[in-house]
């Protein structure tokens, strides 16, 4: 659903009456008949009025505030936390109301930094406490620090790990105790953890899931009796399912399977109600989440979102009986992401989610964009139906930001939100502020609900828990005295952050893929622009990189996308190190449309002192370039091959675009683009193959590196000890001694290795020869191995590769 009226802004007696006059003719409303959930329908449904929350801004316009948490305290007062970033740098700032007016911007950290995931919570003798993420020499720590009397105490460790704790989410009980919940990475492995506080003194580290597979997002609600109820996601089945488990004085109980089909099911939200029942809410996505897609089996990571919310009363699960999706699909159809779920006095559950809406766009300058944006709605229960969702003012925003909110001692219901300033009218200027609002939340007494048995295709009780096989098998090789793996990542990654990357996800669905879905060793988010040039998406993409980077098991690296029409070109970049800031494009007005023509000779001198390696793609398109530039020292590599579009490795070759065809007509065609000219001129360049936009599960970037650190991936790269594929299929390629990436020169030239191990049946292997196939090796199986000489060498510099084609479903019709 897309708003194409104007919000109002009244301060009128209920019994005022309003008219609207438009070019559909006039409409008029008494204040009153306006109540949330409820639609008024008016001139024959041309208009339609309801009515939204109230909401303020509490920040200002200088600086980028957002992921805010809210708490009420016993005094009635409510406290608000949240990010605030500025000049390279976060702050933890911090206000409260009093229930008359805010108080003014408290600082909960005493020095900027690395901060992430700001909680607020209030303890029973009224102390208030922030907890959040801070970056501490490259690793993610929890930090708490407490608020009373005016007086701020010292910062308190929560955690210790050397590996990330990241996502903490925070409640207080009926007894007053603060109960902490978060994600953090232990050996590789992600798990769940608690911690609760009792007369300020923090509880031991509790252990809330400990399987092999990564665990996600955890969500923490509590009972009338202070049982607390921990949700969360888990990768444990070969898909995102959703579980939960009570903690009671300390102690752990079963695991409760809450959501295990085949689709993706994640994000939840817990809340607990008076009767001790526990309501959990959680996005679903289609079957195989980041598998081969499009195209093959999988869905794309933001192919579908739907909301799902169930009960539990102690034994069994069910699930509302008036029917959620109807109701959201008739008024806000598309994506409707990351629910939060909180239950008012009356025992009525309210949903709270982000709406996505996609638009095109053309900017002062005729660029052409088609961003979206995420608005916060909500819906709530009545025991029978859901009400009509109510939009929440100024929170169109980015994919993953967040949401809280608290009950006053009078009941009412607050909402802390962000919203970074665009309309689904106007995709420009960003700039993201915090919003509190207040939802009217209907009087009367608890409701009775009326439940209705879970599908058969949704029920845990009735489908199996599977543990799937693992992706990919090691290799590794010996070059001298050092060892080598073969690691695997992709360095063509886009997020929401993009402004074509509406389908792409969030940054945190992004690593979920990279860590699970695709089992990756390493990968780089390439935004373009890193956020078209501004500040707060480029350090949020920096700071997750470092987020998610666990040591010697998965490593994030900095990069982004840099987009520039044919025949200058797009090219990747990838960072050696953290806080470079992306070399935009050149403008000139005498130029082409307004670009410098020594564009790519200013981008070379712009990234020698940092030496960055630059990766060029879809180089036969209107996106690539004619290799009129070149730089030897940073174009290292060529993106030959992508899972979202074609090869360029050669015209007629394997999976090429060709002219006249479907993906020429969408990306143009530009022969003088395809690799093979690139290497004819003499250009030395390793091959990966990546994702891009919607792309799954279909290019990664093979790398033999010494270990799984920055620092050795990116010699990797420089070195390129690379190869392109399409799917996790094993190569290793020398020419006696050397390696593949290697040159050197020689009076005898040695025999070509192959060592080559498919995922499925190999159809052959070509041995390649300055742009042309010299032999080819039938295939028998899935793995084969030869060596082959070369009887007509030639004098001068020749290049070597091999092509393996095994007999993938997804491209059968495509390797001829």
């Amino acid at each position: 659903m897309a708003h194409k009226g104007i919000l109002l802004s009244l301060d009128a007696p209920v019994r005022a009456t309003v008219t609207v006059r438009t070019n559909r003719g006039d409409a008029s409303f008494v204040l009153s008949e306006a109540q949330p959930g409820r639609r008024l329908s008016r001139t024959g449904g041309q208009i339609w009025i309801e009515r939204t929350a109230w909401s303020e801004v509490i920040t200002d316009d200088t600086r980028e505030d957002d992921f805010p948490s809210m708490a009420a305290a016993p005094d009635g007062s409510v406290w608000v936390v949240w990010l605030s970033h500025g000049r390279r740098a976060d702050e933890i700032r911090v206000r409260r109301h009093d229930g008359q007016v805010w108080s003014s911007v408290m600082k909960a950290v005493d020095e900027p930094g690395d901060y992430h995931s700001p909680q607020v919570a209030v303890a029973g003798d009224g102390r208030v406490w922030v907890i959040w993420g801070a970056n501490e020499n490259g690793n993610w720590n929890l930090l708490a620090r407490s608020y009373a009397d005016g007086v701020w105490s010292d910062s308190e460790r929560l955690t210790r790990s050397a590996f990330p704790d990241i996502n903490p989410r925070v409640t207080t009980d009926k007894q007053g105790r603060i109960w902490l919940v978060w994600q953090g990475f232990r050996q590789g492995n992600s798990d769940i953890y608690l911690r609760y506080l009792e007369n300020n003194v923090w509880s031991d580290i509790i252990r809330v899931t400990d399987d092999p597979a990564n665990d996600w997002e955890p969500s923490v609600a509590t009972d009338a009796e202070g049982n607390a109820y921990v949700a969360w996601d888990t990768y444990r089945n070969g898909n995102y399912d959703v579980y939960m488990r009570k903690c009671s004085k300390g102690e752990l109980g079963p695991e409760i399977p809450l959501a295990i089909s085949a689709n993706f099911e994640a994000h939840a939200s817990v809340a607990c109600d008076s009767q001790g029942r526990v309501w959990v809410a959680w996005n679903e996505g289609g079957p195989n989440w980041g598998k081969d897609y499009p195209g093959g089996i999988g869905s794309g990571i933001y192919d579908v979102r739907r909301l799902r919310v169930v009960c539990y009363d102690g034994e069994d699960l069910a699930r509302p009986a008036g029917t959620l999706r109807t109701r959201l699909f008739s008024q806000v159809s598309g994506g409707r992401d990351l629910p939060y779920l909180t239950v008012d006095s009356a025992d009525r559950p309210w949903l709270f989610f982000r709406h996505k809406q996609s638009r095109r766009y053309e900017l002062p300058d005729g660029r052409i964009t088609s961003q979206a944006v995420w608005g916060v709605y909500a819906t709530h229960y009545d025991g029978q139906t859901w009400a009509a969702p109510t939009f929440m003012p100024n929170s169109y925003g980015h994919n993953d930001q967040r949401l809280s909110v608290c009950f006053t001692r009078w009941g009412e219901m607050w909402v802390a939100y962000a919203g970074d300033g665009r309309t689904y009218r106007s995709p420009e200027p960003f700039n993201n502020e915090v919003y509190v609002g207040r939802v009217r939340v209907p009087p009367g007494p608890p409701v009775e609900h009326v439940f209705a048995e879970l599908e058969p295709d949704r029920d845990p009780k009735a489908l199996p828990q599977r543990r799937p096989p693992p992706q990919k098998e090691p290799y590794e090789i010996s070059l001298g005295e050092k060892t080598y793996k073969l690691l695997w990542g992709d360095l063509h990654r886009h997020t929401d952050i993009s402004w074509d990357g509406p389908n792409d996800g969030s940054l945190q669905d992004m690593y979920r893929y990279a860590i699970d879905a695709a089992d990756l060793d390493f990968v780089a988010t390439t935004d373009h622009g890193a956020g078209q040039g501004r500040e707060y998406p480029w350090w949020r993409t920096q700071k997750c990189a470092d987020m998610y980077e666990v040591r010697g098991f998965f490593t994030p690296l900095f990069g982004y996308e840099r987009s520039v029409r044919y025949p200058f070109g797009h090219r990747n970049v990838i960072q050696p190190v953290r806080g470079i800031h992306p070399v935009t494009v050149f403008k000139d007005v005498h130029g082409l449309k307004g670009l410098a023509p020594d564009d790519t000779e200013r981008l070379w001198a712009a990234l020698v002192p940092s030496q960055n390696v630059v990766i060029p793609h879809t180089s036969a398109t209107n996106m690539g370039t004619n290799w009129s530039s070149h730089n030897p020292e940073l174009e290292r590599l060529v993106e030959i091959h992508q899972g979202a579009r074609n090869s360029y490795e050669c015209e007629g070759g394997p999976k090429a675009i060709a002219e006249g065809t479907p993906d020429a007509v969408a990306q143009g065609y530009a022969p003088s683009g395809f690799v093979w000219n690139a290497l004819g001129k003499g250009y030395r360049m390793g091959f990966v193959s990546s994702s891009d936009h919607g792309s799954t599960h279909l290019g990664f970037a093979a790398v033999f590196a010494e270990s799984r650190s920055r620092q050795a991936i990116f010699e990797a790269l420089k070195k390129r000890r690379t190869y392109a594929a399409s799917d996790f299929i094993i190569l290793d390629m020398r020419m006696g001694k050397h390696f593949m990436g290697e040159e050197f020169e020689t009076s005898s030239l040695p025999a070509l290795s192959v060592r080559a191990k498919g995922v499925h049946s190999l159809l052959r292997v070509d041995v390649i020869k300055n742009s042309s196939v010299i032999y080819t090796k039938k295939g028998d199986g899935k793995q084969m191995e030869f060596e082959f000489m070369d009887a007509q060498p030639t004098s001068g510099p020749s290049y070597y590769y091999v092509r393996v084609i095994q007999d993938d479903p997804n491209y059968r019709d495509k390797m001829q």
